[in-house]
């Protein structure tokens, strides 16, 4: 951007930064353009050969008004006639610290932008685009009621997520207005689905829209903060969106920059914005008034497509220095991503972490460490020219790949078998998400038929039917809500038996694994009768019972401690009357070291599952296909000894449990097509 270049080259920048990679947009070699910054690895790394940047050396890592303060800073800018100050976020006492010091700030004043990002007091900037958010109150928390309805709470002010609570229950809600009955908070309905983001830019009259990501959020493991932002893929986007859905989302940028405008708002801001995963609508749900995180690793891949255009750290210089934009073109990306390993545990920062850090480099990815101790901060920044994701909550092979090397004690299905369980947890029948109920074989004595009035019918077979009944019947599943559709289901004999929801997931896990079906590998050693046997192969999943699965021709008895996913546990002739069978799929495994500075000896410690059931607590329709969780705290006991959890019930309480203490027979397997030695 020449109008840039030129301008710098007369009125020069100089980025004070903590981290240095704030910084790092543009070639820090631009002629004008200088950063201060800590003196850790990275940044001195980056700064090799470098002779605009520098870096101050002291025992620990300073922050931005820490590096203003500081001797070697000032002596620095002093070299400089009328030099502007940036940072990455303003704050009354980096103002102070430059007023003092007659240096010039580029930043929008702080009161601005922390009456954007509060959360109480921007309800009032942005009264009039009431359209676009989810409907709130601003209430004392001691006045809040629990109306047996799912709702978040918001304080005026959190970062990444750190502020925000989901009210799920009485008990939640009364330790919130025991700790802070005074305090206001902000309420909101709760929707679930897809958070997108984008980084925009504002120079006068001009405004310039960033790229759409998708904001990872929540995931397990590299946070414990369920709406804690870790990272952005850009190459979701188009997946996800339509392009009707794209413009909606421009639409509500557009809004809010008016807003922006007749504060005086310059430079960069961002957009936090969900779509209801059952209506499709987008909500405003943030508004970040300064520089997001995500500015650097998009400025670095917009830096490497071949495109005429301007990335978006450049508009936000453009914006501060009052560069007429309106012709310029921002650069497209439609790919790459970011996602970051926050501090959990005192420990993260571990004896491992230089050999993590060279195995995720050694996957042909850029990593960032840093020098943070605090938990909930930043520990690596992982970045791709990949998608880290496949889909809204789910993890890539690339993604499963860095959660490995970061976590290698996780062990997770394949993508295509997970796709599987997502499926029947979360049926979509027009504007509800379902999961499939239980269909009891024993009970409805059906036999023939079509494989959805079995208990077999995989989603797509169980969208169809449900369509045409509802068609015969003329009734509108538009206007049912979730309880409805799965009342309809379920009178309507529609489910998934416990077999038939193994065979599905074991059947696409088989096919990621190997390149084989089940179907061409199961065997029914207990049919004799040749045209039997036909017939048993032609309809696989209408013949196959938990007893196939268990049959040695089929599969293999498997030790506690070589579990992984892909496993299942059966439990032969349990029930009351000792004439059920019953079989879960092991869909994640989590281990942990025997020492906690053992590199190997690695022990399992958790086993997540999946199945079909119902529980007598559930009564007729709350049934269906579900998660749960065997916790082991007895290493050398069996599996009844261990902590059994589904639907926050433990042992005695979860029926699953109680099935399996039924069982004469309770044993974990593994199919021996997935056997490595076959």
């Amino acid at each position: 951007m020449k109008s840039l270049t030129d301008k710098l080259k007369s009125n020069p920048i100089i980025y004070v930064t903590r981290d240095i990679e704030r910084a790092m947009s543009i070639d820090p070699d631009t002629e004008g353009y200088f950063i201060i910054s800590n003196n850790n690895d990275f940044a001195k790394q980056s700064s090799v050969n470098k002779k605009n940047i520098l870096l101050i050396k002291e025992k620990e890592i300073l922050s931005t008004a820490e590096l203003l303060k500081h001797t070697d800073t000032k002596e620095f800018i002093k070299k400089f006639t009328n030099p502007s100050i940036l940072v990455f976020k303003n704050t009354a006492q980096i103002e102070k610290i430059c007023e003092e010091n007659k240096w010039n700030l580029l930043n929008p004043p702080s009161k601005i932008s922390n009456k954007i990002e509060e959360k109480i007091s921007q309800v009032e900037i942005f009264k009039s685009l009431n359209e676009f958010f989810l409907n709130y109150k601003i209430e004392k928390c001691k006045d809040i009621k629990w109306n047996k309805e799912k709702f978040i709470l918001q304080f005026n002010y959190s970062h990444t997520g750190s502020g925000t609570v989901l009210i799920d229950s009485q008990e939640k809600l009364d330790t919130i207005k025991k700790q802070f009955p005074e305090r206001e908070a902000r309420i909101s309905d709760f929707v679930e689905g897809p958070i997108f983001t984008n980084n925009n830019a504002l120079s006068g009259n001009d405004l310039i829209i960033g790229n759409i990501s998708y904001q990872i959020t929540g995931i397990k493991y590299f946070t414990d903060k369920p709406f804690s932002t870790i990272g952005n893929d850009w190459g979701l986007v188009n997946k996800l969106l339509t392009q009707v859905d794209i413009e909606n989302f421009k639409n509500i940028v557009r809004s809010v920059s008016e807003k922006l405008k007749e504060l005086g708002w310059k430079g960069l801001f961002g957009v936090d914005i969900i779509m209801d995963q059952k209506t499709k609508k987008m909500y405003l749900i943030e508004v970040n008034a300064r520089q997001p995180a995500s500015t650097t690793f998009e400025s670095i891949l917009q830096n490497k497509v071949k495109y005429d255009g301007i990335n978006i750290f450049e508009a936000h210089l453009a914006g501060l220095l009052n560069i007429d934009t309106s012709t310029e073109k921002l650069i497209p990306i439609s790919n790459g991503s970011q996602i970051i390993k926050r501090i959990i545990h005192n420990n993260d920062w571990s004896p491992q972490i230089t050999k993590i850090i060279n195995d995720l480099k050694k996957n042909n990815l850029d990593v960032i460490g840093y020098n943070n101790k605090n938990i909930g901060t930043e520990l690596l920044r992982i970045q791709s020219n990949q998608s880290v994701m496949t889909d809204h909550n789910r993890l890539s092979d690339i993604g499963k790949k860095i959660l490995h090397i970061i976590c290698p004690n996780i062990a997770f299905l394949s993508n295509e078998a997970q796709k599987v369980i997502d499926a029947y947890l979360n049926l979509p029948i027009k504007n509800n998400f379902i999961s499939v109920p239980y269909f009891n074989n024993a009970r409805q004595k059906i036999r023939g038929g079509l494989k959805v009035f079995t208990g077999k019918g995989n989603p797509k077979e169980i969208i169809e039917e449900i369509s045409i009944i509802a068609q015969k019947n003329k009734i509108n599943l538009d206007k049912f809500n979730q309880e409805q559709t799965k009342q309809l289901l379920v009178d309507n004999n529609i489910g998934i038996d416990c077999s038939g929801l193994a065979y599905y997931i074991l059947n696409a896990e088989l096919k990621a694994k190997t390149n084989k079906s089940l179907q061409s590998v199961i065997k029914f050693p207990t049919i004799k009768n040749i045209f039997r046997k036909l017939i048993a192969k032609l309809r696989i999943v209408q013949n196959v019972n938990v007893l196939t699965f268990a049959q040695d021709e089929n599969s293999h008895s498997i030790l506690k401690k070589n579990i992984k996913p892909g496993d299942f546990i059966v439990m032969i002739n349990a029930g009351i009357k000792q004439d059920r069978d019953h079989i879960i799929v092991i869909t994640k495994t989590n281990c942990e070291y025997n020492t906690p500075d053992s590199t190997n000896n690695l022990s399992i410690k958790k086993i997540s599952y999946v199945h079909s059931f119902a529980w007598n607590k559930d009564g007729k329709y709350n049934h269906g296909v579900r998660e749960g969780e065997i916790e082991i705290i007895n290493e050398n006991a069996g599996l009844l000894d261990q902590l059994w959890t589904e639907q926050c019930k433990t042992n005695q309480e979860n029926e699953t449990y109680i099935r399996a203490t039924q069982a004469k027979t309770l044993e974990i397997r593994r199919l021996n097509a997935l056997d490595e030695k076959n």
